[in-house]
């Protein structure tokens, strides 16, 4: 990638690369488990993808930058999982589970959505955020590879979210692009 299609720098997510994740910290899911992010890292290594709704609905969610994003992963799911065939992929969001469900459900996702709705996850490990027009705290998009309880790789800021799956291959295969 040339340095003129990149976003600019950003230092607000440089602690997260060998930061520790929370314990004890469960998300709802899609498939109407919980997920604890911590001690799955443990069993296999997760690609975690953080996104906003922004405004949308589950019914109009296709048109947003979120939709993109999330259909980028489905799309490089296969090359995801020839790098590391044992990858777990989750998409994490603000969003109540319920929204999430439809979500995944209209995009016909092959992984599973967590909600963040309480924001417990997002602030013990100092995510990225802003405030959407609605008043609502949401997630700005980036990727995390969390291993053996913590956050061994990071891609931030994504300025496309349609290429985000192949920047998640990209660093699966080759590691973190430089700051």
């Amino acid at each position: 990638m040339s340095n003129k299609s990149r976003p600019p720098f950003d230092p607000s997510t440089m602690h997260l690369v060998g930061h520790p994740l929370p314990v004890l910290v469960s998300l709802a899911s899609t498939d109407n488990s919980t997920v604890d992010l911590f001690r799955d890292s443990f069993l296999r290594p997760i690609l975690l993808s953080t996104f906003a709704l922004s405004g949308h609905t589950a019914e109009s969610v296709q048109s947003c930058e979120a939709a993109h994003q999330l259909e980028s992963f489905k799309l490089h799911m296969s090359a995801l999982k020839e790098v590391q065939s044992n990858l777990a992929v989750f998409g994490l969001s603000a969003d109540d589970v319920s929204t999430l469900t439809r979500i995944r459900d209209t995009l016909q996702l092959p992984f599973e959505l967590l909600s963040d709705a309480q924001g417990e996850l997002a602030d013990k490990l100092d995510l990225p955020r802003f405030t959407d027009a609605d008043g609502r705290v949401a997630l700005r998009r980036c990727i995390l590879v969390l291993e053996e309880g913590r956050v061994s790789r990071l891609l931030y800021p994504l300025a496309d979210a349609r290429d985000a799956g192949a920047r998640a291959f990209r660093l699966l295969r080759h590691g973190m692009e430089p700051f």
